[in-house]
């Protein structure tokens, strides 16, 4: 059974990759992949810079098996990847290792042709030695080009094998840091660091940093825990050297953000759904830094919102009127709180927004500008046409409505 150790902040991004691949693998008429996971010992992290991050664990996982099952016992041993000076041998775990000659001349055992090739592949298995029963079991090895897959094996094996090698690359621990050490990030860390400088220096989007040819908030943030030398840049760029981290109050509004972020019960958009995803992990690969940066910005906007709306709807009380549909009623000694003019598919709609008496919220769609002002007093007769709720608190929606004052 293969094993092999992954510290923890590597593993959601490699299991994540190993469930798409398993997939193909599957329809190609490969094996499924299984796995068990046991804790190992406590490491510290350190960035580039050599600063310590934080400590992970090293986990054990044991896999059911990473290699499909190939015809007349051949078994695949490792991928030989091969480039225009050099060769990289991707091993199964749990195999021997399979030394590459530094020598080695690019060809296929099969075909016995020389070209170029990207990458070929080591099978191996068991076979008796001649005719004699007693003889020793040997194993022999083939190094095979992907074009002749078909022709050795009997079978176009040549799409699984090719699935393998990107399930190999997975789990391959040398892979994993080459691909995602330093860019798996620890999300709390990095949060820290982005609110600072959104204090500090303001936000900027991706969008904007491209547009006005300056450097984002979520590269700023990258740049002061990756870069050598990031964290100084940073702070010059800033203009804030008397302040070499970010503040208690940084790390309060990082924290809640975060929570902000990950409890969102009913995310509705594409943005929403990856920042409530990744709020709940503690690493992120670093390629979703500007996602991870923008919880910090939509959390400081959400916020804005409160405050406005808490200003427009002051101590509203946050219940529909309790009258039946399509009732008409008359309210006495409304006021005006809101008046927007709203361009529409069918024409200039005003939003009206009342509260009443007993401070409940009524909304008023009319194709007719009343000339109402904020905070005016006045009667209002209409028909209840829906019970609707608005960036959380409820609202009673009339129709046909009539004023006097």
């Amino acid at each position: 059974m293969p094993q092999i150790k992954i510290e923890s902040r590597f593993w959601t991004p490699a299991s994540q990759a190993i469930r798409r691949i398993t997939k193909r693998m599957l329809r190609a008429g490969g094996p499924e992949i299984t796995w068990t996971i046991s804790e190992g010992k406590e490491v510290d992290i350190f960035n580039v810079d050599g600063d310590k991050i934080g400590r992970d664990h090293v986990l054990l996982v044991d896999f059911n098996t990473l290699t499909p099952t190939l015809p007349d016992g051949w078994r695949l041993v490792g991928v030989i990847e091969h480039g225009p000076d050099y060769n990289v041998m991707v091993r199964v775990p749990g195999e021997s290792h399979y030394m590459v000659p530094a020598d080695l001349v690019i060809h296929c055992d099969h075909c016995t042709s020389k070209r170029v090739r990207a990458k070929t592949y080591i099978l191996k298995r068991q076979e008796k030695g001649g005719w004699d029963a007693d003889a020793d079991i040997s194993e022999v090895t083939k190094q095979v080009g992907s074009t002749c897959i078909r022709d050795f094996l009997g079978h176009d094996f040549n799409y699984l094998l090719r699935t393998t090698t990107q399930l190999l690359k997975a789990v391959d621990e040398d892979e994993m840091r080459k691909s995602r050490n330093p860019l798996q990030m620890s999300i709390g860390i990095y949060l820290d660091w982005v609110a600072f400088i959104v204090r500090v220096g303001g936000w900027v989007s991706n969008k904007d940093a491209k547009l006005r040819e300056v450097v984002s908030t979520s590269d700023m943030a990258r740049m002061a825990l990756v870069n050598p030398g990031g964290k100084a840049t940073l702070l010059a760029q800033l203009d804030c050297l008397d302040e070499r981290h970010p503040s208690d109050d940084d790390k309060k509004n990082a924290v809640a953000a975060r929570k902000w972020a990950a409890d969102m019960h009913t995310p509705n958009t594409e943005w929403a759904v990856n920042i409530n995803n990744m709020a709940k992990e503690d690493y992120f690969p670093i390629q979703r830094a500007g996602y991870v940066a923008s919880i910090i910005s939509g959390y400081y906007i959400h916020l804005n919102r409160v405050t406005e709306r808490n200003t427009k709807y002051g101590d509203t009380l946050n219940e529909h009127l309790n009258v039946p549909l399509r009732s008409r009623v008359t309210l006495p000694n409304v006021r005006v709180i809101y008046d927007r003019l709203l361009h529409t598919a069918w024409g200039e709609m005003h939003l009206y927004k009342f509260m009443t008496e007993d401070r409940r919220v009524i909304t008023w769609f009319s194709s007719r500008d009343k000339k109402l002002k904020v905070d005016q007093i006045l009667t209002l007769k209409g028909t209840v046409k829906k019970l609707s709720e608005y960036e959380g608190r409820n609202e009673t929606i009339l129709t046909r409505c009539v004023i006097s004052t």
